[in-house]
């Protein structure tokens, strides 16, 4: 072989290192950034796809329906990743849990176990339906996020649903049993103490 030949070789296996597709959906690569490697940019434009929730609130224990779809006659989309992330956060950490029900998702490890979803194959979807249970945390307030993907070449990252608070006790009902025997703990001490 001509050391032309070999250069080009080389030079077009370096170049595709840096270019991944997942069509498996096992995108945990891109857990922080939400970016494919596709090695072209997202879209620009608005995205055709929406992110819908069932409810903008939640409370401890509550779930949350969370919908992908396509706003329009667009094509379907073949990927994607969905995760929730603190409003305002820069921190890129997915927060709650998803549980799946379809076989076109799968849940994924980010931060912790099932804190993101994406898709199982390159199957074109209208439509994925998941679910999300919150963190029970009083945090100001919670999105939903998505990457769509199109088509290796077309894609949106930050698609996303409308906030939604947390409105629940942040775990005080765990605590509370406790606090009541600490209490009741501390009358039976003083009324000892004053019997005496």
């Amino acid at each position: 072989m001509d050391s032309a030949l070999q250069i080009t070789v080389i030079l077009l296996t370096i170049c595709s290192l840096h270019v991944s597709a997942y069509p498996s959906g096992k995108v945990e690569a891109s857990c922080n950034t939400m970016v494919p490697g596709h090695g072209v940019a997202a879209q620009t434009s608005a995205s055709p796809y929406t992110l819908d929730v069932s409810s903008t609130t939640y409370e401890d224990e509550q779930s949350i329906t969370v919908t992908l779809r396509n706003t329009s006659l667009v094509p379907p989309f073949k990927g994607f990743m969905i995760q929730a992330r603190a409003v305002g956060d820069g921190n890129n950490i997915a927060l709650g849990t998803f549980t799946v029900s379809n076989s076109a998702a799968q849940t994924l490890q980010c931060s912790t176990a099932n804190s993101a979803v994406s898709h199982t194959s390159a199957a074109e979807k209208t439509a994925i339906q998941v679910t999300w249970m919150g963190p029970n945390a009083n945090t100001s307030a919670y999105e939903i996020r998505a990457t769509v993907v199109q088509s290796r070449n077309i894609f949106w990252i930050n698609v996303r649903s409308s906030n939604i608070k947390f409105t629940g006790s942040g775990g005080f009902r765990l605590l509370a049993p406790a606090l009541s025997q600490l209490l009741l703990g501390a009358s039976a001490l003083i009324l000892m103490l004053l019997i005496v």
